[in-house]
């Protein structure tokens, strides 16, 4: 038997490919309720994600697992409204340059025509394919990166804030090769993050001959989306997992209290009392998760487990009607870098996702939290309400009346891939080989995101129906 300790995602998607695999699973949730930080709710006309509400399209274990999972036909890509993204300054809403991939320019002269980087901002982001590629290997945080990359002005007011908000983590911490390798690998490989985005080989002549064809097809074509969402919301996702698994395979409000290590397996140990011998035990789910279980079996495996971090967060949502507002909700939304409001970002969901809001309705999300705006959580959901809605009115003018607002708080929202986090991978990794019998997945080991930890419980369920230990699994 293979036991899986957390119903999120990964555990699921886990559970998924074991039974798949002919496998006898069973699958323990602490909590009454799977899916982890995936939530759709639905009421009153509104349908909106709790928490993630798309995936990276380029990542292609998510789309692969949706097709798999009969879900193919409810793909969805955003509205044409949301390839238009702002960024607070000063007090105002700046259009972001179009044609940013991962903050990096594929369409660079449009850098010129934005009002967020003063002339010699602008030039200096424009000389990023000619800035020397770093020779010696080290890791750097995403702000001395892209400092060094595209200037300071252009890390702080534009690329920082928008990769740095992926985790609500702090850009002078969170470590670039960790959180976006494929950044760090287009400087390694083709010598700048300009030539990496448009495909070029290292060289100046081929840097050059990309943006070349780059220029040219800008104008003929308008670039997709790098994000995908479902029709009815991310919810359809984990309930398509659930209703793929036997009966009896899922225990709800099942915590596991302790593993602990046998001759032929491990037991695992539930609240309940209940005992159950596992031939294989896969804790899914974040590092601090995982460390709380994990310490009484190795207690230096939980100290680095637990040494991977994250920053509380809350999403604040509002149902508005259209005519009552200032101005049109024309973009996705707005980020807000450190210093220009006291919220992270706001989402226009009704204006990014079709089939959110009625018509004449319109769905807005603002983002709590962070690194900036951890102590704020500590407060009332009336207090976190207001402070929203202020920051909101502030930027997008007279909001009316909403008809609804709600808080959904996350004690520890992303995992904080932060500077160091390879060498805590690899410590991890070093103490899991001396246990077999033990894997785990989630946010917060290799990358953060669904297709991810979709990515991760595949390989890792192909190595056990295989007879491979976790230190062949491709994951910790």
């Amino acid at each position: 038997m293979i036991v899986v300790v957390g119903g999120g995602v990964s555990g699921l998607c886990a559970a998924h490919h074991l039974v798949r695999g002919g496998a006898e699973v069973r699958l323990f949730e602490a909590s009454a309720r799977l899916g982890g930080n995936l939530r759709t709710e639905e009421h009153d006309g509104f349908l909106y994600d709790v928490g993630p509400d798309s995936f990276l399209r380029a990542k292609s274990a998510g789309i692969e697992l949706c097709q798999e999972l009969g879900l193919g036909p409810e793909l969805i890509d955003p509205l044409p409204t949301a390839s238009r993204v702002l960024v607070a300054y000063e007090g105002a809403l700046h259009a972001m340059p179009e044609g940013l991939s991962l903050g990096v320019p594929r369409r660079p002269l449009s850098l010129l025509g934005t009002s967020l980087l003063s002339p010699v901002g602008k030039l200096r982001a424009l000389l990023e394919p000619f800035v020397p590629a770093l020779r010696e290997d080290r890791e750097e945080s995403i702000h001395d990166f892209l400092v060094r990359r595209v200037g300071q002005e252009a890390t702080e007011r534009l690329v920082a804030p928008l990769l740095a908000g992926v985790f609500a983590g702090d850009p002078q911490e969170l470590s670039m090769q960790a959180a976006f390798p494929q950044l760090a690998l287009y400087e390694r490989q083709c010598g700048s993050l300009t030539a990496g985005s448009l495909g070029a080989g290292p060289g100046l002549r081929s840097v050059l001959a990309a943006l070349w064809a780059a220029l040219r097809a800008s104008s003929a074509s308008r670039q997709r989306s790098p994000f995908v969402s479902l029709a009815r919301g991310m919810g359809s996702l984990v309930d398509r997992l659930v209703a793929g698994l036997p009966a009896g395979v899922i225990s709800l409000r099942a915590p596991v209290s302790r593993l602990a290590l046998a001759p032929d397996g491990i037991w695992v140990e539930r609240q309940s009392g209940e005992r159950i011998l596992a031939e294989q035990v896969i804790v899914a789910g974040p590092p601090w998760m995982a460390a709380a279980v994990l310490g009484g079996i190795d207690a230096e495996l939980g100290h680095q487990l637990g040494s991977i971090r994250a920053t509380p967060t809350a999403t604040v949502y509002f149902g508005l009607t259209e005519r009552e507002l200032e101005r049109p909700l024309d973009g996705s939304g707005f980020i807000a870098p450190p210093g220009e409001a006291r919220i992270l970002a706001a989402t226009w969901v009704s204006s990014k996702w079709p089939g959110r809001a009625q018509p004449g309705r319109a769905l807005v999300r603002a983002f709590v939290g962070g690194p900036r705006g951890a102590r704020l959580l500590s407060a009332d959901d009336g207090l976190v309400t207001r402070l929203a809605f202020e920051e909101l009115t502030r930027f997008m003018g007279h909001l009316g009346r909403p008809s609804f607002s709600r808080v959904y708080r996350y004690e520890r929202g992303s995992p904080q891939l932060e500077l160091g986090h390879g060498a805590r991978l690899q410590a991890i990794s070093a103490r899991l080989r001396a246990l077999p019998r033990l894997s785990l997945i989630g946010p917060g080991y290799d990358g953060i995101g669904i297709p991810d930890c979709a990515r991760q419980a595949r390989l890792l369920a192909g190595a056990l129906l295989n007879g491979l230990p976790n230190s062949h699994s491709g994951v910790v």
